[in-house]
């Protein structure tokens, strides 16, 4: 044995001796022996000189070319002239890795030394410290620069990577490896390894085809103008493994894995052809990501995932998105995108979020759908007259989707909520869910609507076998509407409606329930209101003659206590209400015939200044205006003295719901005043306030 070692560290020739040829032959048929052949000139010379190695062998096409202290000082270029004879034909030095070991101090460059002929090193792979499969290894504190040219020479050399399995290039220590050269091999892996903190810099137009696989260390992207890698190429970082991106990029499949960084320097965009696999990972530094038209964003994190500007820009961003993580991926902002959202596994939650597409497709399941439990909606764009799947849910653990066809090429948003925000007659007899279901454009003709639901999700006195009303609520003071009666439950709990009430960029709540559960049975009136500018015009139709004699119409703020504030009889079945109470009005018609009496449904309309004070009152110099409306309006406040005369006047943009407005009073003299509130198409709102 102690012959056989000497053998192969020196010369690697074999002995005569048949015991030692019998045994090396033994070991050789089960693995490949790479010979390891190390530099001894001092000063930088041509590789192709036999004197500079040991043994005074050029290492060998399948070798190990083994770099230590020397060549020293300040003079370290190792120059292949490749217009002489080489080991792998003319104008191409074949060996199997370059090693640089960890007594090595200094930089080191190799390249073309040659002033009349290209060439090309090429890279075959070795076993190098037990490890298969490798070309190059740093694990010193100084550069290796493998360049197009060196010392003398003016012509260029490139590297052709040659191990059909992989080619790996190892980072053990502080010093990177940097290759100015083209990297070119069709169809060849390159894969980057080490724990050290030297990064591998490429910073040529590389031509290789193969993936690329950072598992280890720093893969720089770095040529002058981009385009360090082929557009077609695919870059896969794993754990432990870093991609730098310092010039502008376009690369096709990018896979981020857990425990993987991806930093893209200020100012440097990285352009995605292909897919983006977020699948956890960090992404760095001031640069953005921008996808091509047609490529795709897909999440497949291990756990949880929330997207982020950095991997799913407001701008330039992805056509397709694929959920394939079943911990979930949540919305961060709203986003559009032109292609289609692609369900795999997991689910999508859009919390306050819009997520618009042309389409989804993959999976609708109680555990991979998309989750609309707030206020952000599924939109779906151009809904022509095929049908369009909304795979929405209220929660992570159920799924009641709709379907909408016919949609006369518009945009509609989709959610779907546990129970009824808005109360319905009869819950008990109702599937327990809300569609809220909007319409960006008005609806030209009838819209075909269908829900899905699922044993389960009807409440306890609802009837799976019986027929349904189909009930949409109506804004602008109209409630709750039977759309449609007496539908069908199709096959596996699916209701198909047509609706033609759908208004532009309006929510409509939407529920489905057995007879009664929205509405109560036919009322022996009808009431029908509508608020035209301040005022209500109600219009009813009886519908038994007992309805027919003298009824009152009665007036509610609360929806619950009721006061006359007309009466009507024989033929008279309209009346307007000119003095709304502040916010919701609430209206039903009573009649008292034969000694029975019957009410109308129930309706609303909204005077939207629903509360108005002033605080303190009376005032000094400032007081605070506080006050509420029902939807967005511009109002005008007026302040008046006691003979009617104009003396202040300011305009606020209220929003929905409580606003709060400082007012000046102090060019006001000591009085009486009175403070009006206008708004277009409301009835106005009047306080009376004392300035001391």
């Amino acid at each position: 044995m102690k012959t056989l070692v000497s053998v192969l560290s020196k010369n690697c020739r074999l002995q005569q001796s048949k015991a030692v040829a019998f045994l090396l032959f033994f070991i050789m048929i089960r693995h490949t022996i790479f010979c390891q052949t190390l530099w001894l000139a001092p000063a930088g010379q041509s590789w192709l000189v036999i004197g500079n190695w040991t043994g005074n062998t050029v290492p060998s096409a399948t070798g190990i070319a083994q770099f230590g202290i020397a060549p020293t000082g300040s003079v370290t270029g190792i120059g292949i002239n490749m217009n002489n004879p080489t080991n792998n034909g003319p104008n191409n030095q074949a060996v199997g890795a370059i090693e640089i070991t960890s007594a090595r101090k200094v930089n080191l460059k190799i390249g073309n030394s040659s002033t009349s002929m290209p060439g090309t090193l090429t890279l075959n792979g070795a076993v190098v410290n037990g490890i298969t499969d490798v070309v190059l290894r740093n694990n010193s504190s100084g550069l290796l620069t493998i360049d197009t040219s060196q010392a003398l020479g003016n012509n260029i050399m490139q590297v052709a990577l040659n191990d059909a399995a992989d080619n790996k290039i190892f980072i053990d220590s502080s010093g990177g490896i940097s290759i100015n050269t083209v990297l070119k091999g069709a169809g060849q892996k390159l894969s980057v390894y080490g724990s050290g903190s030297g990064i591998l810099q490429l910073k040529a137009a590389n031509t290789y085809t193969g993936i690329t696989a950072v598992n280890g260390s720093t893969l720089q992207l770095n040529k002058t103008g981009g385009g360090t890698l082929p557009a077609t190429n695919d870059i896969v970082v794993n754990s432990g493994g870093a991609l730098k991106i310092s010039t502008h990029q376009t690369l096709h499949d990018i896979t981020l894995n857990a425990g993987a960084v991806i930093t893209i320097d200020e100012g440097v965009i990285l352009t995605v052809s292909g897919t983006f696999f977020c699948n956890g990972g960090n992404i760095a530094g001031g640069g953005v990501i921008a996808y091509n038209n047609n490529a795709s964003l897909s999440y497949g994190g291990p756990g949880p995932q929330i997207t982020s500007d950095a991997e799913f820009p407001g701008t330039s961003g992805p056509s397709h998105v694929v959920i394939n993580n079943y911990s979930g991926v949540s919305l961060h902002a709203a986003r559009t995108i032109s292609g289609l959202l692609t369900l795999s596994a997991g689910n999508f939650i859009l919390g306050g979020n819009d997520f618009t597409s042309s389409g989804t497709n993959g999976l609708a399941t109680a555990s991979t759908h998309v989750v609309t439990n707030a206020k952000g909606k599924l939109v779906i764009t151009n809904i022509g007259i095929a049908e369009k799947l909304f795979p929405i849910g209220a929660n992570t653990s159920t799924i009641n989707p709709v379907i909408i066809a016919n949609g006369n090429n518009a945009d509609y948003g989709a959610k779907v909520e546990t129970g009824f925000p808005i109360p319905i007659t009869d819950p008990a007899k109702a599937v327990n869910r809300t569609w809220i279901i909007q319409s960006l454009t008005t609806a030209s003709a009838k819209v075909d609507v269908s829900f899905l639901y699922f044993a389960g999700d009807g409440n306890k006195a609802f009837n799976y076998a019986a027929p349904v009303d189909h009930g949409i609520y109506l804004p602008f003071g109209f409630g709750w509407n039977i759309n449609q009666t007496g539908l069908p439950q199709n096959g596996a709990y699916r209701v198909d409606t047509k609706v033609s009430s759908f208004l532009a960029a309006t929510d409509l709540p939407m529920v489905i329930g057995n007879l009664g559960a929205v509405l109560n049975p036919r009322s022996p009136i009808d009431l029908f209101v509508q608020k035209i500018n301040t005022a209500v015009f109600l219009n009813w139709k009886a519908n038994t003659p007992a309805a027919t004699a003298k009824v009152e119409i009665e007036r509610s703020g609360d929806g619950n206590h009721f006061i006359s504030i007309s009466d009507a009889g024989g033929n008279i079945t309209s009346y307007k209400d000119a003095a709304m109470l502040p916010g919701v009005n609430y209206y039903r018609i009573t009649s008292a015939a034969n000694g029975k009496i019957v009410y109308s449904n129930i309706e609303r309309a909204y005077n939207n200044i629903t509360t108005f004070n002033l605080q303190p009152c009376p005032v000094n110099t400032a007081g605070v205006l506080q006050f509420a409306v029902v939807k967005k309006m511009q109002l005008r406040f007026v302040v008046t003295d006691i003979l009617g005369r104009q003396v202040q006047q300011k305009t606020c943009d209220a929003m929905a719901g409580n606003n709060r407005l400082e007012m000046d009073f102090s060019a006001l003299a000591a009085g009486l005043y009175q403070l009006t509130a206008y708004a277009a198409g409301e009835r106005a709102a009047t306080l009376r306030f004392i300035k001391q």
